[in-house]
């Protein structure tokens, strides 16, 4: 008996962000690597999505796997934003590190850096 293995290759970073609001909620925390056309609205819908999910510890982890991924400074002020603003955002240790250590640092180059830092003290 032999096992074949097949698999394609999926760059991430050279997909259209939009096309990641599929049914697999997993695969949506990954949309910080892929590439934005209408950035504030595809990543709002992906908070969306992982927010209907049912289980708030997987919710939690889904929203720090996006959190972690994201390079793009104007994606991680807009997170910084809703941080402010959002229920579900705001209710995160993480969230709450952010904007703590984002006022402080008022700094632009500062947030991804504190992004990225907060999600491994929090995980």
């Amino acid at each position: 008996m032999t096992l074949k293995w097949s698999y394609h290759v999926i760059r991430l970073e050279e997909l259209a962000a939009k096309r990641g609001y599929t049914d697999n909620v997993a695969l949506i925390s990954l949309i910080g690597l892929c590439k934005f056309e209408d950035p504030k609205r595809e990543l709002g819908l992906a908070v969306e999505r992982i927010k209907q999910e049912a289980d708030n510890e997987e919710k939690r982890q889904l929203f720090n796997i996006l959190i972690s991924l994201i390079n793009d400074k104007e994606l991680a002020k807009m997170i910084q934003e809703w941080s402010k603003t959002d229920e579900f955002i705001r209710s995160l240790p993480m969230a709450q590190l952010f904007r703590e250590e984002g006022k402080e640092e008022g700094k632009e180059e500062g947030t991804l850096k504190t992004l990225r830092e907060n999600i491994i003290r929090v995980c």
